[in-house]
C-alpha cells in the first residue's frame, strides 16, 4: 500500500502543455503514450488541466482498456483499531486530563507567577527603608541604590553568596548587594524572603505544567482524523459551531474542515494569527512566524493555513496529513480547528474527496444544506460513506436536516445530534457514543480493506 500510495501522490502532477487549450499535437499524443494507466487516470482528473487535454488522457487510458476510477490519495491515519470503550479511554481518559489540567496550570500558574513576583519586587523598598532606619545602611548607599556594579564589585558580591536576579553582570545593581546584607535583619526582609520563595516555587510549578503540556500536547500518540462538513458564512451557526468543535471535537484530535469561496472573512481577522493567546502561543509566534513566512512562499499547503491552488499544492496537502507532531503542535496552540483548508473553486471537490477517505470519522453538520453540502451528501452515498459518518444540526432547523437525510437511503435512518445556540449538545454523551461506535467501525473497516482504493 506504501509503494502504491507513493507513486499515486508522485502522479499528481500537473503537464504544462495539458494546461493550454487547443488542438492537440503529435509530440502530446506521444508524451501521452509514455504516461502509465494511473498517470494518465490522474492527469485525466486534474482540475489544472484544460478540458482538451483531459479528454485526450481520458482516450488514451479506454483505449489500454483502463478506466478513471478513484485517483484521489488515501491518507493513512494515526489510530489503531479498537473497540469503541477503548476509544473512549484513549480519548477522554488519562492523558487527556493531563493535557486538560496542565493547561490550565500553566495558564493559572503563569497568571500568579506574575502577580507573586511583581508583589515580592514591591517589598523591596520597605527593606531598604527600614534598613536606612536602623542604620544598616548609608543615605549614600539608598539614594545609589539603582546603580550598576563595577567588574570588581560584581565579583566581591559574587564571592559573598549574592544571588543576583540577572545572569548578565551589567545587569547587576547595588539594591541586590544591600538586600542580601540586610534582609535577615530587618521584619520586611523576612516578608520579602517568603514572597522570594514564592515566587519562585509558583514559577516552578508553572515551568513543569507548561513541559508537562507541551510534551502530551505536541507527541501526542494516536489522535484521530476528523473531517467536519459544513457551512460557513452563516453567521447564526458560527458561535454555536465553534463551540462543538471546541467541546466535543477537538478532544479526538485533528479536525480539517473546507472553507468555500463564500466565506467572509473578518477585516481585522489577520490579528487572530499574530496575537499570542497563551504564554506558548507567544513563544511560537516569535521564533516560528518568520521562519514559516519564508517556508510559506515554497509550499503553500504547509507552515500555516493550507491554500490549494495547485496539483502542487494537493500533493503536499495529502502528504501535510501524516505529520501528527505538525497536526499536534498547530490543534494545541490554536483556539479553531486544527486545519482549515482554503482552495481555488476549481480545486474543492477534490480536497473533500482526499479528506473523505482519509478522515477516520466525518461529521456532517446539516443547519443549512447548499449545493455545495449537496454535492458531499451525494459523494459519501456514492462512495458507501454514511456509515462513517455523525450527522448534527442546530436545534432550531432539525427539520430541514431531516429532510435532507432523508433523500439519502444510507442517510435517512441515521440520528441527528442537535445543538443549542451556545454549542451545547442535547445528549453530549449520546453524541460522544456515536462518535466513538462510528470511527470504530471505520477503523476496523479500513484495516480490512486495505488496498481498496489506490
Amino acid at each position: 500500500m506504501a509503494t502504491r500510495l507513493k507513486d499515486l501522490l508522485r502522479a499528481w502532477r500537473t503537464h504544462g502543455w495539458m494546461r493550454k487549450s487547443g488542438p492537440q499535437k503529435d509530440a502530446h499524443h506521444k508524451a501521452l503514450e509514455r504516461m502509465s494507466q494511473l498517470e494518465l487516470a490522474v492527469a485525466a482528473s486534474n482540475p489544472d488541466h484544460c478540458d482538451a487535454a483531459r479528454s485526450a488522457a481520458e482516450n488514451e487510458l479506454t483505449g489500454r482498456g483502463g478506466a478513471i476510477g478513484e485517483v484521489t490519495p488515501v491518507m493513512p491515519g494515526f489510530v489503531k483499531p479498537a473497540p469503541p470503550e477503548a476509544l473512549r479511554k484513549r480519548f477522554f481518559g488519562i492523558s487527556r486530563a493531563i493535557r486538560k489540567w496542565m493547561g490550565f496550570t500553566t495558564i493559572l500558574g503563569f497568571l500568579i507567577a506574575i502577580f507573586v513576583v511583581g508583589y515580592g519586587e514591591e517589598q523591596k523598598e520597605p527593606v531598604l527603608r527600614e534598613a536606612l532606619a536602623a542604620g544598616l545602611i548609608t543615605q549614600t548607599d539608598y539614594d545609589n541604590r539603582t546603580r550598576g556594579l563595577s567588574d570588581a564589585e560584581y565579583t566581591a558580591a559574587t564571592e559573598a553568596g549574592v544571588d543576583f536576579d540577572s545572569a548578565w553582570p551589567s545587569d547587576a545593581t547595588l539594591e541586590e548587594v544591600l538586600l542580601h546584607r540586610v534582609v535577615d535583619q530587618t521584619p520586611s526582609g523576612q516578608a520579602y524572603r517568603m514572597w522570594t520563595a514564592a515566587g519562585w516555587t509558583v514559577i516552578g510549578v508553572f515551568v513543569f505544567a507548561w513541559f508537562t503540556w507541551m510534551f502530551t500536547s505536541f507527541l501526542r500518540g494516536q489522535p484521530a482524523r476528523v473531517l467536519l462538513l459544513r457551512k460557513f458564512n452563516d453567521k447564526q451557526l458560527a458561535k454555536s459551531m465553534g463551540q462543538v468543535i471546541q467541546n466535543e471535537l477537538r478532544p479526538f484530535g485533528h479536525i480539517a474542515t473546507l472553507s468555500d469561496q463564500f466565506i467572509r472573512r473578518s477585516k481585522w481577522g489577520w490579528l487572530s494569527r499574530i496575537i499570542p493567546t497563551s504564554p506558548v502561543h507567544a513563544v511560537l509566534l516569535v521564533v516560528w512566524l518568520p521562519i514559516r513566512l519564508i517556508l510559506r512562499q515554497f509550499n503553500r499547503a504547509r507552515h500555516g493555513p493550507p491554500y490549494v491552488g495547485s496539483a502542487r499544492d494537493f500533493r503536499n496537502l495529502a502528504k501535510r496529513l501524516r505529520d501528527r507532531v505538525g497536526l499536534n503542535i498547530e490543534v494545541a496552540t490554536t483556539s479553531k480547528e486544527a486545519f482549515i483548508v482554503r482552495s481555488h473553486d476549481k480545486w474543492w471537490k477534490q480536497i473533500v474527496s482526499l479528506l473523505m477517505g482519509s478522515a477516520d470519522i466525518i461529521v456532517v453538520d446539516l443547519s443549512n444544506v447548499t449545493s455545495g453540502t449537496e454535492w458531499e451528501l451525494e459523494r459519501l452515498d456514492r462512495l458507501g460513506l454514511f456509515e462513517h459518518a455523525v450527522f448534527t444540526a442546530h436545534e432550531d432547523r432539525v427539520l430541514d436536516a431531516r429532510a435532507a437525510a432523508e433523500r439519502f437511503p444510507g442517510a435517512a435512518l441515521k440520528h441527528i445530534h442537535t445543538y443549542d445556540q451556545f454549542g451545547d449538545m442535547a445528549d453530549r454523551q449520546a453524541f460522544r457514543t456515536a462518535m466513538l461506535e462510528t470511527m470504530s467501525h471505520t477503523l476496523s473497516d479500513k484495516a480490512r480493506r486495505p488496498s481498496s482504493r489506490p
